[in-house]
């Protein structure tokens, strides 16, 4: 158990994440939703990196501090997880906020920024960005209004404790609890870090001058893998077609790469914001199609 300087020290570092967390989603809800007239592609384009920047970084990485704050709470107070009405509320409200942040406000955020990465202004004619664009102030308000509830319920703590406790020791909860967090929290921080070693992967340049007239195919393991063909035509990229089964809605938005690698004539461009690792696999495939006496060393 933690003594009282201890426990607060832990509240403070838990107060001061919620802040954070509800201060991320609160500017999401009104940097989308009072962006006013957009006047460049590059206006869109900013607004939009700074959401999905906000998302990534801000509402992602400050939730689960929220929640390891939380459970050291609930391991090491007299709160526990079932022994008070008003904990399981907490809970469960947390577990709804994380799962609508990872399976409803993530896809829209993301598909914004893709979606103004790859079309610019005409992103703002595109049905599918509107209705992003609606769905990202609806989910965000949502989302902050289900912290507030989470909030005040924790302040307040309207219901008491259950009249039947289980009856399982407090040594088993604890080391039950740090198992939990160490694989959730281990498994997180390992699949980042192999996210952002593909989205490292250099991609290199290719001299098309030396690539002959054809058909080329290439494939890559990379994550998502992917297979591409390459049409070229009087050393010009012609085309691009992915020819793996690629429908999921990140694979969807990585596509959009093909056209800034049809207007650079190389595959070393930017990945499309939003889908970094889906479009880097692209990119790298395209790169592996190209007869290797064309690329650069």
């Amino acid at each position: 158990m933690f003594g009282i300087t201890g426990k607060r020290i832990l509240l403070s570092v838990h107060l001061l994440l919620n802040s954070v967390w509800v201060g991320g989603l609160a500017v999401i809800l009104f940097l989308n939703a009072t962006k006013g007239p957009v006047i460049s592609a590059d206006h869109l384009s900013a607004v939009n990196q700074t959401l999905f920047r906000i998302h990534d970084v801000v509402v992602m990485n400050i939730g689960f501090g929220v929640v390891v704050t939380g459970l050291l709470f609930s391991l090491f107070t007299k709160w526990g997880f079932f022994d008070f009405y008003w904990v399981i509320v907490k809970w469960l409200g947390l577990v709804g906020v994380f799962l609508l942040i990872t399976f409803l406000l993530a896809p829209v955020v993301n598909g914004m920024a893709a979606l103004s990465d790859v079309h610019g202004l005409q992103a703002l004619t595109n049905p599918a960005y509107l209705e992003y664009e609606r769905q990202t102030t609806l989910v965000s308000a949502l989302l902050l209004a289900l912290l507030a509830l989470i909030i005040g319920v924790s302040v307040f703590k309207p219901w008491g404790p259950r009249k039947r406790s289980f009856n399982v020791s407090r040594k088993v909860v604890l080391a039950g609890g740090i198992s939990v967090g160490v694989l959730v929290i281990g498994g997180t921080i390992l699949q980042s870090m192999r996210l952002e070693s593909y989205r490292r992967t250099p991609v290199n340049d290719v001299d098309l001058a030396m690539v002959d007239d054809g058909t080329y195919t290439g494939d890559v393991r990379f994550g998502v893998d992917y297979t591409v063909e390459v049409n070229v035509k009087n050393h010009i990229i012609e085309s691009v077609r992915i020819l793996s089964d690629h429908s999921g809605f990140y694979a969807q938005l990585a596509a959009g790469v093909i056209g800034k690698v049809l207007k650079a004539q190389t595959p070393n461009v930017v990945a499309v914001t939003g889908a970094t690792t889906s479009s880097k696999g692209v990119l790298k495939a395209i790169e592996a199609a190209l007869p290797q006496k064309g690329r650069n060393k």
